[in-house]
């Protein structure tokens, strides 16, 4: 686990005169970054310097994993979060149906068709989105080797 200090820089507030502590808006950038790949962030005694050079020593490899479990954490989350709302819904609408209607069914409707779409959220969400992750990685890379003006590899 890589941890990372950052130094709070102390300011004085123009108008009153008194001193606070203010992170800058690259350290504040580069915190960002660090907690969306999972880093640890430490307040300490390091300067911006040395968290670039951190940042550095991380590899791609690393940053391209923790991009991959973050995204499909995410996923998995958003999925769970649609099922459960599906199953809310649905019993309401069976509960709705039978109480106001009893004599014709028709709370299948909304279920089915929700249902292929959650089924199909699941599988695009769930089950093949590290396929997806690696096509997008690979278009990036190849965007960025076309930036720097360098042929892909073969």
């Amino acid at each position: 686990m890589l941890v990372v200090v950052i130094k709070k820089r102390k300011r004085r507030h123009a108008k009153t005169g008194t001193i606070y502590n203010k992170l800058f808006g690259e350290h504040q950038k580069i915190k960002k970054l660090f907690i969306r790949a999972g880093i640890v962030l430490k307040h300490g005694a390091c300067d911006l310097k040395e968290v670039k050079n951190m940042a550095e020593e991380t590899s791609l490899e690393e940053y391209k994993k923790a991009y991959r479990e973050i995204v499909s954490d995410e996923e998995k989350r958003d999925f769970l979060v649609h099922l459960v709302v599906y199953v809310l819904v649905n019993a309401m609408l069976i509960a709705i149906n039978f109480i106001y209607s009893p004599g014709a069914i028709w709370f299948f409707y909304p279920l089915i068709g929700w249902g292929i779409g959650i089924s199909i959220h699941y599988l695009s969400g769930v089950r093949w989105i590290q396929k997806g992750l690696e096509e997008r990685e690979a278009k990036a890379e190849y965007k960025a080797r076309e930036a720097k003006g360098l042929k892909s590899p073969k």
